[in-house]
């Protein structure tokens, strides 16, 4: 019977890795602390040192004479049942669907064993059940991670070409791509080039190599390199939540931009249309997404400066300018407030001026130019109306996504 004292042992072993995932979180969504390029260097930094470390900390102690086959016979099984499970489902039902029982399969027998799984069952279970954790996900990296990859590679290459027909892409250029699908080595090489490329693949193996030496002839791991390993391996655990939570929040402003590029139903369908590439990229935030507020003011900042002095809730700021390139209508203090007031980002059919103080603040411009001039201050303006943007009409209470590659707008937010 479970009681309260290993619920609570449970929830001492949980509550250090959700403070390092809300730290994450916010640190990115609240506080502002990095940019996007700077979650980009975290997210890099642990994937090709802390976590590899991480994980050959656990694999070099591992016995390989001492393995529990029962369990990983058990846990083979239980992977080979979900498999047929969800092929049936994706062959026969109408809704079924090969890619998303793949990522169901992922979902359900693919876990992050040792960073939440570790601290987890031992306190639940004790040190023996650890051992049975390590030696799954030793198997799960060599085994299990190298099929998904090569599945992954087939579905690729099977959406990827066409069955012998000459179609257009989204930019009126014809593609004469054959339907012929590359040979099952050249599959395999592309897998293995991908495994050799990535760091916990290396870690995992030169980990069982060396658990294999040390406990068949008893080895003992050299203090110094002992010492090496532990001083990175021991922020496995926190920096691998921190970049769960940045890298997330990456993944929501950034794939929807990328969705939106590749779905032709989409854009046919005027529900997602890209703006002309006539603008200039300002700000520190080169990346950013939210539901959009229009304005009409042409050679008029007072407007503009009443908005930005309301709290912008992740809002984009669109000011029609009439594309006026004869002064600035945005300037760097109003840039300052939305910074401070929460706005998103800003888009101008205009000028800006004070150009080095933009691109000091914490957030996305984008605008045709700069300017020295001021504009008027006579408070003409229209607000809440739809706008006109090269060609490409925006109305109030859509949703805007920005890259360096451009700007999309969306008549709904893009589901991730």
């Amino acid at each position: 019977m479970i009681g309260w004292e290993d619920v609570y042992k449970v929830v001492v072993a949980m509550v250090p890795l959700y403070v390092a995932l809300v730290l994450g979180y916010g640190s990115v969504r609240w506080w502002k602390v990095f940019t996007p390029e700077q979650c980009g260097a975290i997210n890099r930094f642990v994937c090709y040192f802390t976590l590899p470390l991480f994980t050959f900390e656990f694999t070099a102690h591992v016995d390989p004479f001492k393995m529990n086959y029962l369990f990983i016979g058990a846990d083979a099984v239980s992977k080979v049942i979900i498999v047929a499970v969800l092929a049936f489902w994706a062959k026969c039902s109408s809704k079924g669907s090969y890619s998303w029982s793949i990522t169901s399969f992922s979902l359900c027998t693919l876990t992050n064993s040792l960073v939440v799984g570790v601290p987890i069952i031992k306190a639940m279970y004790g040190p023996a059940a650890v051992d049975l954790v390590v030696q799954s996900s030793v198997i799960q990296a060599i085994i299990w991670l190298t099929l998904l990859l090569l599945v992954l590679e087939f579905r690729r290459t099977g959406l990827g070409f066409s069955s012998n027909n000459s179609d257009k892409d989204l930019e009126g250029s014809v593609d004469n791509t054959e339907g012929s699908r590359p040979a099952f080595w050249c599959l395999m090489k592309t897998v293995w080039v991908k495994l050799a490329m990535n760091p916990n693949s290396y870690a995992c193996i030169i980990g069982l190599v060396w658990a294999f030496i040390s406990n068949r002839w008893h080895f003992e791991m050299p203090a110094m390199m002992e010492g090496s390993i532990l001083i990175m391996s021991k922020a496995g655990t926190g920096t691998a939540m921190f970049s769960m939570a940045i890298f997330r929040l990456r993944v929501l402003i950034r794939v929807p931009l990328k969705v939106g590029r590749l779905s032709q139903e989409l854009i046919v369908s005027g529900e997602l249309r890209a703006l002309q590439p006539i603008f200039q990229i300002y700000g520190r935030r080169q990346v950013f997404s939210g539901p959009v507020v229009t304005l009409k003011a042409f050679e008029d900042n007072v407007l503009i400066r009443e908005f930005l002095e309301e709290k912008g809730s992740g809002r984009v700021l669109v000011v029609d300018g009439g594309g006026s390139l004869r002064c600035a209508i945005l300037g760097g203090n109003p840039v300052v407030q939305a910074q401070n007031n929460g706005w998103a980002g800003i888009v101008v059919n205009g000028c800006i001026r004070d150009a080095d103080e933009i691109n000091g603040c914490d957030i996305g411009v984008r605008a045709l130019g700069s300017h020295p001039m001021k504009a008027n201050k006579k408070g003409i303006g229209e607000k809440h109306v739809p706008i006109t943007i090269g060609g490409t009409r925006i109305s109030d209470g859509e949703w805007l996504y920005a890259d360096t590659d451009g700007i999309l707008i969306s008549r709904a937010e893009l589901s991730v």
